[in-house]
């Protein structure tokens, strides 16, 4: 597991609803309640020691990080789960490079396979590049002995792009994208080492091209943010998916273990809560996160704000209301 957050804020374990103005209970969402935010952090706190104690520290390891998706481009066009499929994509290949699994490498590449690379990282370390599958797949297995660590911090979109000209055998269309990541590895001095890149990905068919070396330039903004900013970012980009009603985002994004217990005490289970999501009606026209404030003690982060919603209803107390909440991610 890693050591501090190490940038790798893992899925959120836990949410739960503190306040709603208004009386009167909704099945499909957070219900009133008299807890205090104080009350609320101490229950908070004692769920999470409960379900981390049902999960093995080998299997929290194998969770995949949760991304903030920063789009800098326009992407009109874009098909739909592209930029999701190329952060699964992006993360599978850095759990290939932590596990030696070729098969992985060969699902996730696309058959129009570019340049692989990465430059040094610290001195004395020799870059490498790989223009074929086999290439990656060794370097795959030779990384998985030195035990290398990555996990990805950001990712910034850089456009929706057009095959470049001259070239014949680049895809005719691709997500053009920046990934910025954290590093470790035996051969590497200890600590955490950020990465950024410049990469490609073909929608429907896999990674192009992917190019990473140390953080230098290009986005001195996503290298030089701390945790509680990547905290922060992440719960607005939750928010806006529970807005979208984007379950796939959130099945990304929840922990197998993720709760999300009502003011009343009424606790949904990670299936119930995406299903609950999927078959709301409502249109929602905002979800706007303010008074957040994130603390972050070692590689637990604790998140408190409140949520602003405003959507179609029925039910006119519920056209709009605020949410006091509590979330807690590892």
């Amino acid at each position: 597991m890693d050591q501090g957050m190490s940038g790798a804020l893992r899925r959120p374990h836990a949410f739960m609803a503190l306040h709603s103005p208004r009386k009167g209970p909704a099945p499909d969402r957070p219900l009133t309640g008299a807890s205090s935010l104080r009350e609320g952090r101490l229950r908070t706190a004692v769920a999470l020691l409960l379900l981390l104690a049902s999960r093995s520290s080998s299997a929290l390891a194998q969770d995949l990080v949760p991304v903030v998706l920063q789009p800098r481009a326009d992407t009109t066009g874009l098909p739909a789960g592209c930029a999701a499929a190329t952060v699964r994509s992006v993360q599978n290949w850095f759990r290939a490079l932590a596990t030696g699994d070729t098969a992985l490498v060969a699902a996730i590449v696309s058959p129009d396979l570019g340049a692989f690379s990465v430059s040094p990282f610290v001195r004395g370390e020799r870059g490498w590049r790989g223009d074929s599958l086999i290439d990656l797949q060794r370097y795959a297995r030779r990384r998985a002995l030195r035990h290398e660590t990555d996990s990805l911090h950001w990712l910034v979109i850089t456009g929706w792009l057009p095959r470049h000209a001259g070239c014949k055998t680049c895809p005719r269309q691709y997500l053009g994208f920046v990934p910025v990541f954290y590093r470790t590895a035996d051969d590497l001095p200890i600590g955490r080492h950020m990465g950024e890149g410049k990469a490609g990905y073909e929608c429907g068919r896999g990674l192009w091209f992917l190019n990473v070396g140390p953080c230098r330039i290009g986005t001195r903004d996503q290298c030089a943010s701390g945790d509680s900013a990547v905290v922060s970012a992440l719960e607005r980009s939750i928010e806006q998916a529970t807005m979208r009603g984007d379950v796939a985002y959130l099945d990304s994004v929840y922990a197998p273990s993720f709760r999300f217990k009502h003011s009343t005490g009424t606790l949904e289970e990670r299936g119930q809560r995406l299903a609950a999501l999927r078959a709301r009606r409502d249109t929602v026209f905002a979800r706007d996160v303010d008074s957040l404030d994130v603390e972050v003690h070692g590689d637990i982060a604790l998140s408190t704000g409140r949520i602003h919603v405003r959507q179609q209803s029925s039910d006119p107390r519920w056209r709009e209301y605020t949410i006091r909440y509590v979330r807690v991610r590892r």
